[in-house]
């Protein structure tokens, strides 16, 4: 006769305090043919957990390679779980796996600790000279504050920039510990009134801003966002180096990002006293201008305004 199939419910049942009497025997003895098990009994995790990463599998390191860190951090979290403190492993491991590759990840970063360290000083300097009204810092007095040189200041505005980020990575402050980055990214589908009036209020803000620029800034920003040229063509046009465009552009962006900041923080006390006044976000990129066109609130559309080439013909 053919035996009937036992129900899933008591074969997932068999298979779990297989693997609780598999732990119990491995922290007790440590055996190397047990810890082997544990870690083949884990592993299809390691594809789950970094496939859910969002990585790129044509990044700079091989998906096969990613796997490979992931397994590090898989063999990691067995060796340092404790089954008594009430955790469930998979917890446990999927943080020792993205660490892992994460990890990974961030020893292809270009800077160091300490050039990452004088970025956010030359931001926050930035942001404390723009403090007083109607000064822009040039190079020289962020450099004297920084107690740099103006050409180690040049290289801490090409380190400016260089990005890395994870969509994985955890956001900080937050009330919840596994929020990720991801988890904030916006439906495209879905439709919000409030951040739209939001964003024209902030493109406000940041066509005022730009306006107060030097007029060689200024240049600078159309040719790049709004004519649209490389790097190579807008230090041809302004006949300056290309190593000099990177450089003024890095601080015209971080120029920028303190004075939209200083004016949200204005706002915010403003606010205090009358009501009506919204809260608007911080800027973090301008980058938006390069696929569309702004509308500036005193002149008019971008649109209306002379082409950059005449600008530099001015």
């Amino acid at each position: 006769m053919v035996k009937p199939e036992e129900p899933i419910a008591e074969v997932l049942q068999g298979e779990q305090e297989e693997i609780l009497t598999l732990w119990r025997v491995y922290k007790e003895t440590l055996a190397a043919d047990l810890h082997e098990k544990l870690v083949l009994h884990y592993a299809p995790l390691v594809n789950k957990v970094v496939g859910g990463m969002g990585l790129n599998p044509e990044g700079p390191i091989e998906w096969g390679d990613l796997i490979n860190y992931g397994i590090l951090g898989l063999i990691d979290a067995i060796n340092r779980f404790e089954p008594e403190r009430g955790f469930t492993f998979q917890t446990y491991s999927s943080m020792r796996i993205r660490g892992a590759v994460l990890d990974a990840l961030r020893q292809l970063d270009p800077l160091g600790r300490q050039a990452r360290r004088r970025v956010r000083e030359a931001r926050d300097v930035i942001q404390r000279l723009t403090r007083v009204p109607g000064c822009i810092p040039d190079d020289e007095e962020v450099a004297a504050e920084m107690d740099l040189t103006l050409e180690q200041y040049q290289t801490v505005l090409l380190d400016a920039s260089f990005v890395l980020l994870s969509l994985d990575q955890p956001m900080q402050g937050g009330e919840d510990e596994k929020l990720r980055l991801a988890d904030l990214l916006e439906d495209p589908q879905a439709m919000d009134t409030l951040a739209e009036v939001e964003k024209a209020e902030l493109y406000e803000r940041l066509a005022k801003a730009i306006r107060s620029l030097p007029c060689r800034d200024q240049i600078l920003l159309s040719l790049y966002y709004y004519e649209e040229l490389t790097m190579r063509e807008v230090a041809t046009a302004m006949d300056i180096s290309q190593t000099r465009v990177c450089q003024l552009h890095a601080r015209i962006i971080l120029t920028l990002k303190a004075m939209i900041a200083e004016k949200t923080t204005k706002s915010k006390e403003a606010a205090k006293i009358e009501p009506e006044d919204a809260d608007t976000p911080e800027i973090t990129s301008i980058h938006g201008l390069r696929s569309r066109r702004v509308r500036d609130p005193v002149k008019g559309p971008v649109t209306d305004r002379p082409r950059a080439h005449r600008i530099v013909n001015y």
